[in-house]
């Protein structure tokens, strides 16, 4: 298993991972998902960081961090094939991706997570992050939706 920077090679198995898991929690697409662009997603050209989770040239994970601030990112896309669930690639995923977050300089990371994601819930509250009622992002649909998401934060 290997833990790398998105290229945009890996493009086309994101894309299908992303709506592999899409479609495992029935929610719909929309048009600023960016599922065939994730570096778009994750302002990629700005500073943003997405890691890719691969196992014998396959995708099975991804996660990143869309910067809110020199000291801010937002975690998104922290997703991985039903399989490798409880397997412990999500705790190292999550470590390489707080490294890679203190590598440029971030000192807090925040997240949403569907209140009905209690695998996730549990996940993150074990990996030391703390649950708040200060909403991720404005301009973040799932941020304006408390009423269906735990906001999380943890300083790196």
């Amino acid at each position: 298993m290997e833990i790398t920077p998105f290229t945009i090679k890996d493009g086309p198995q994101v894309a299908a991972l992303f709506r592999e898991i899409f479609k495992e929690n029935s929610w719909s697409e929309r048009p600023s998902d960016y599922m065939d662009e994730p570096q778009r997603l994750f302002h990629l050209s700005s500073g943003g960081m997405f890691l890719i989770v691969k196992e014998q040239g396959k995708i099975i994970g991804t996660a990143g961090i869309i910067l809110l601030s020199k000291t801010e990112g937002l975690v998104k896309r922290f997703y991985l094939k039903k399989q490798y669930r409880g397997s412990g690639v999500a705790q190292r995923l999550l470590a390489e991706l707080e490294k890679h977050a203190r590598q440029i300089g971030l000192r807090k990371v925040i997240l949403d997570v569907s209140k009905n994601n209690n695998r996730a819930v549990r996940f993150y509250e074990k990996s030391g992050f703390i649950k708040t009622t200060v909403t991720p992002r404005e301009d973040w649909i799932e941020s304006q939706l408390p009423e269906y998401h735990y906001y999380f934060y943890k300083s790196v």
